[in-house]
């Protein structure tokens, strides 16, 4: 089915490598240019798991919090370049990464180093946060204030 439906997009099967589970699920990253973000709900740790792996990954940011989670990881990591918000710009992105090696490559430089110093990796960073809007929370609990949006950033 995966290869008919390909097929029928002009991408011979030759072109396409399908595997299954691995015993080490980190070493296909190496096999990857790039890793497509999933469109509707983008993926959380499997887009952390790339970059990590220092694979960029392609996103389409949709309306919803959950079509957004790509476009946040990313930028985290200097990567906001690679967020798109119309398919046409996906497939275009999508092209260029696998055509244009400079490019690529420019994308992948530093990638683990920059996850590595990113929000994204800022445990101590995330706990005050989380911390700091419990309080928050708890004061205007206290106050007799109703719930109210928390903006933590700024904590």
């Amino acid at each position: 089915r995966v290869l008919d439906a390909f097929a029928a997009h002009g991408v011979e099967e030759s072109r396409l490598l399908l595997r299954g589970t691995a015993p080490d699920p980190y070493e296909d990253y190496r096999l990857l240019d790039c890793a497509l973000d999933p469109v509707f709900a983008n993926g959380g740790t499997t887009t952390c798991d790339a970059l990590w792996m220092g694979v960029p990954v392609l996103s389409i940011a949709g309306e919803a919090m959950i079509s957004r989670w790509g476009a946040t990881m990313l930028g985290s990591v200097g990567l906001g370049g690679l967020v798109v918000e119309r398919v046409d710009d996906y497939v275009a992105l999508a092209v260029r990464l696998a055509t244009d090696r400079a490019f690529l490559e420019a994308q992948r430089a530093g990638l683990r180093e920059r996850m590595a110093r990113s929000p994204l990796m800022d445990e101590t960073g995330y706990v005050r946060a989380v911390e700091a809007g419990y309080r928050m929370a708890w004061r205007r609990w206290c106050a007799g204030l109703p719930p109210a949006r928390i903006d933590i950033s700024a904590a």
